[in-house]
């Protein structure tokens, strides 16, 4: 299995809008931030991805043997940090593509952004996204019903 991240592109907007379309996203509502629940969404979504400020944002497929299996991003949030956030597809789970898709994303994002302090913010239930970012080198810090993980260059 081939894993790898790259900026999104116009062809990527079917395989997007129908990866949202997972019954147990649409019934957990996951994408609260995020939805491209129709085609014209999706579209609508790529490009504000493709047209968003370089310095600032990385926003990116990730791609497993050629297929678009979820997203990952890094924002920058302040003069030193950037937030990660990250989903992948309901039938791509629990087999490590998030986290090589989060090693990589990691290494872009100190490389192009100005930033030394990468941290992604993780409900306690969510038990697979702690052990991606614990994988990667992230170290944990709780605050109420959330944890912070926090990785530094």
């Amino acid at each position: 299995m081939f894993v790898e991240i790259r900026e999104w592109n116009e062809e990527d907007a079917f395989a997007l809008h129908s990866l949202s379309k997972h019954p147990y996203l649409s019934k957990e509502r996951l994408f609260r931030y995020f939805y491209p629940d129709t085609f014209l969404n999706a579209m609508s979504t790529i490009y504000f991805y493709q047209n968003a400020d370089p310095k600032r944002f990385l926003y990116r497929a990730v791609i497993v043997d050629g297929n678009v299996a979820g997203f990952i991003s890094a924002q920058v949030k302040n003069e030193h940090s950037a937030e990660l956030s990250y989903w992948l597809g309901v039938k791509y789970w629990r087999k490590g593509i998030m986290s090589k898709a989060v090693s990589l994303l990691c290494k872009e994002a100190f490389d192009k952004l100005p930033v030394f302090c990468i941290y992604a913010m993780v409900d306690q239930k969510n038990i697979a996204s702690q052990k991606v970012l614990e994988h990667n080198g992230f170290q944990k810090e709780k605050i109420e019903h959330l944890f912070i993980y926090r990785k530094y260059k």
